[in-house]
């Protein structure tokens, strides 16, 4: 049983990791990055940003490029845009048109998160499969879009009509405007032309990227852990990438899961049994001699999916079992952090007594030894949270239940720690 101190000692311990700000640092091992965009009744960006173990925010997707949507590439960022307002493109095929006008809590938040020093990086592609860019051409005048839309609002942008869609607020009718702080490249499909038209797009946003030198960009990628990477491998080595957060999930060959369930005496034996399981140092052998040579591999994880018992686990590594991986290689020079998706199942983890598991990550990368098992049972109750947004043509809410704990206080009986799963 905890004595009164110990409670107080552990809740005061919660409050300082809370209060601690993440912010990204290029040269720091203990970035996490968070996607966002595509989870089930998600909050808005916003409450992502204020968490303060989140350091980059990718938001996605743009999921179809000009070609599939009649000149203008189409964003989804889930139940965060709605209406049927969209743009009228510049071809000729108007059912295909599909760029809302307003997603208005974005058109809030990503001024709001770049204020508090989130880095939010606008992400293309995804698993969905209508999306090609295909052509040198094609990639250019891609790139000029990017740029144009969603990078730093310029006079010769406005002079030539070209559209804004995440300026101007959730009233869409303020002076608000955004500059992205980068584009990511999650694409995973095969190209048709050798990914000629991808790496012509980031080569020319490298160019575009240049007209500002007050400000860093970034271009991160997320490709399959596999190797020969079939839809990136090209663009990695052609074009030059800053990030590569792997996703060493959904492929049994190279993922996390299999490192872990071949390492699962880590901690005690203080090194790997098997190193083949993920292929890391492959990766980071891969981008030596290319393009993208000195980018930064944050390993992805995917956050729990499915329940908190090592049957139902998936891909997904249990406090213990991530903290084991991110020992054994967060001391590595390429290494730059985790990458997590996504950011409501991640915020919703019912598996470590209440906490997010970007928490619990961010904990283990600064050095937080996660104990065995939680000791206290924890309750969880369900609030909704509701947000509204109007605008001069329509108004719409939004909600979606969240869990919360009225008591997630677990800590070893010796000294607060982060944890491994409730029993």
């Amino acid at each position: 049983m905890f004595s009164t101190s110990s409670l107080t000692a552990a809740t005061a311990a919660l409050s300082l990791i809370a209060s601690s700000s993440a912010l990204y640092s290029a040269s720091s091992n203990a970035n996490v990055a968070v996607y966002w965009g595509q989870g089930a009744n998600q909050l808005r960006l916003s409450t992502f940003c204020d968490e303060s173990s989140i350091d980059v925010i990718p938001i996605g997707f743009l999921d179809l490029f000009p070609a599939q949507g009649n000149g203008f590439p189409v964003e989804n960022f889930g139940n965060a845009c709605w209406g049927g307002s969209v743009y009228y493109g510049p071809g000729s095929d108007h059912a295909e048109d599909g760029l809302f006008t307003q997603c208005p809590t974005v058109q809030d938040d990503i001024p709001y998160c770049q204020s508090i020093g989130k880095k939010i990086i606008l992400s293309l592609g995804g698993a969905s499969s209508g999306y090609q860019l295909s052509g040198v051409t094609a990639g250019i005048d891609f790139a000029d879009f990017l740029w144009g839309a969603y990078g730093p609002l310029t006079p010769e942008w406005t002079a030539a009509g070209g559209i804004r869609p995440l300026d101007r607020g959730s009233t869409n009718t303020s002076s608000l405007t955004i500059d992205i702080d980068g584009f990511d490249f999650d694409i995973e499909h095969a190209s048709t032309d050798l990914s000629a038209g991808y790496i012509a797009c980031i080569n020319r946003l490298r160019a575009n990227f240049a007209s500002n030198p007050a400000k860093t960009y970034l271009i991160t990628g997320a490709p399959q852990c596999p190797l020969p990477e079939p839809n990136m491998g090209a663009m990695i080595q052609a074009a030059q990438f800053d990030i590569l957060w792997v996703q060493f999930y959904n492929n049994p060959s190279c993922s996390a899961r299999s490192w872990a369930n071949a390492n699962p005496n880590y901690a005690t034996l203080g090194h790997e049994v098997s190193t083949v399981t993920l292929n890391y140092n492959e990766w980071k052998q891969q981008i030596s001699s290319g393009a993208s040579a000195g980018a930064k591999i944050y390993i992805g994880l995917e956050a729990q999916i499915a329940g908190c018992t090592p049957a139902t686990y998936g891909d997904y590594l249990n406090a213990t079992e991530a903290n084991n991986l991110i020992d054994a290689y967060k001391g590595d020079s390429s290494f730059g952090g985790i990458m997590i998706w996504e950011a409501t199942t991640a915020l919703n983890d019912a598996c470590n007594c209440g906490q997010a598991y970007f928490d619990i990550i961010k904990a283990s990368l600064e050095g937080t030894t996660p104990p065995a098992q939680c000791t206290t049972a924890v309750t969880s109750s369900t609030v909704s949270s509701t947000s509204s947004t109007s605008s001069s043509s329509s108004s719409s809410s939004t909600s979606s239940s969240v869990p919360t704990t009225t008591s997630h206080i677990c800590a070893s009986i010796e000294h607060f720690q982060f944890l491994d799963q409730c029993v």
